[in-house]
């Protein structure tokens, strides 16, 4: 199987009320593994938090003001619902972007060496 990165930059919503009503709107990525046939599965899922840093800390380029972390729970669940349900056809539209891209890749690839 092969993986790829869902991206879902301020626009996974954490609550949707009504159908059209968001709130707590949050950047992250979901690691996707997916098959040829474009069957795919969430591997883990990735938010990015905001870090309060010490006047010594900004200093130091190293420590990082919007970390990327593993989603805890209860947002862990929640993202993988959202991903899994209403933004499936997302997914899968990246999905199949991405194996497109795959057999492209493989073909240059094909040809280069073939000649």
């Amino acid at each position: 199987m092969n993986t790829m990165k869902f991206e879902f930059d301020n626009e996974m919503p954490l609550i949707v009320i009504d159908g059209n009503t968001t709130a707590g709107d949050i950047d992250g990525h979901a690691e996707i593994e997916y098959t040829q046939e474009g069957d795919w599965g969430i591997n883990a899922i990735y938010i990015e938090c905001y870090r309060r840093r010490s006047f010594v800390e900004r200093a130091n380029p190293a420590v990082e003001a919007w970390p990327i972390v593993e989603a805890p729970e209860p947002f862990n669940s929640m993202i993988r619902d959202r991903l899994e349900n209403e933004w499936f056809n997302k997914v899968q539209n990246a999905v199949n972007e991405q194996l497109a891209s795959d057999r492209e890749d493989a073909a240059e690839h094909r040809a280069v060496t073939t000649e």
